[in-house]
């Protein structure tokens, strides 16, 4: 259920409108739009929401130092593969697993150049605190992490990603994630 909440919630992020005004209202107008079924097939929808992610930061923040090792070209790689599975993953479930949600905000905190929109996500009596971490990109507040009951995404997929490395190298790596992505392409 975390996984999926995680990924949902993720996509929701995608669905921003192009110059809202502030965090707290991106994520409200993000959900108001993630909860459309347009958004499994709608390349252009899709764009739109892609845009709203800060793929390269967040790509940055799952590698942390890592990304001084390996060249540009590979850091490219890394993001390309990881929005690709990203986004394969949560289009698909996002307007079912979004439906009858109830979402409740509490004051933003900023701390340094992000802002931090607390909510309480509540479906079938299961309630769970999620945080959505922006930052100010250009004139754009965008997505850089998601955290649920105070997990954070990146964080998260960090561990899976130097865990593989630890084991396999970059090129296990490259392999795992080449081969997941693949998977979902192959699933349309």
């Amino acid at each position: 259920m975390k996984l999926i909440l995680m990924f949902a919630l993720l996509t929701s992020f995608y669905c921003s409108v192009l110059q809202a005004e502030n965090p707290e209202d991106v994520v409200k107008e993000i959900f108001d739009l993630a909860m459309k079924k347009e958004i499994v097939k709608n390349k252009s929808s899709q764009q739109i929401i892609n845009n709203k992610i800060a793929f390269e930061e967040m790509s940055q923040n799952i590698l942390g130092t890592y990304v001084n090792k390996i060249s540009k070209t590979e850091f490219q790689w890394f993001q390309k593969t990881i929005t690709g599975i990203i986004t394969k993953t949560v289009y698909p479930e996002a307007p079912s697993f979004l439906d009858k949600v109830k979402i409740t905000y509490q004051t933003p905190l900023k701390l340094k150049d992000k802002i931090t929109i607390n909510s309480q996500v509540k479906k079938r009596g299961e309630e769970i605190d999620v945080q959505y971490i922006l930052k100010k990109i250009g004139k754009s507040w965008k997505v850089v992490d998601i955290a649920i009951d105070f997990e954070s995404w990146t964080e998260s997929i960090s561990e899976q990603v130097f865990s593989v490395i630890k084991k396999e190298n970059w090129s296990g790596l490259k392999e795992k994630l080449n081969k997941k992505l693949m998977e979902l392409d192959s699933a349309k």
